[in-house]
């Protein structure tokens, strides 16, 4: 069960952000650069990548209650994230995107450093 605690609710604060972001960006800022023709170096099509492993990471911090390997914290989600971009790949489902890949190390990195620094 879920103890709402200073840390928790900051968390889950954060979650909500990250999420409100996430679909800001894909019902109106991805259109609106597909729609325009715009170069947004690949923003648009990879940002995904990088809130997904913000909002998991925030889903598997709410959900334990003391987190022995922390590491974790940010292996999973972008590991995660990485095994899913390729087994769409050999798989032949979606598509394979390597800016994926790299948005979601660069999301890995900055849960690292957020957790390093702020909490």
């Amino acid at each position: 069960m879920l103890t709402i605690n200073i840390k928790n609710k900051k968390r889950l604060y954060y979650l909500v952000i990250d999420i409100i972001i996430l679909l800001f960006m894909i019902k109106v800022y991805r259109p609106y650069i597909y729609n325009n023709n715009i170069n947004d170096f690949y923003i648009a099509d990879s940002i995904p990548s990088f809130l997904g492993v913000l909002i998991m990471s925030n889903i598997i911090y709410l959900n334990e209650r003391s987190l022995d390997y922390e590491f974790l914290l940010y292996l999973c989600p972008t590991v995660g994230l990485i095994i899913y971009e390729f087994l769409q790949y050999f798989l032949k489902i979606g598509t394979f995107d390597i800016n994926d890949i790299i948005f979601s190390l660069i999301g890995g990195i900055v849960v690292f450093f957020y957790k390093k620094i702020f909490l």
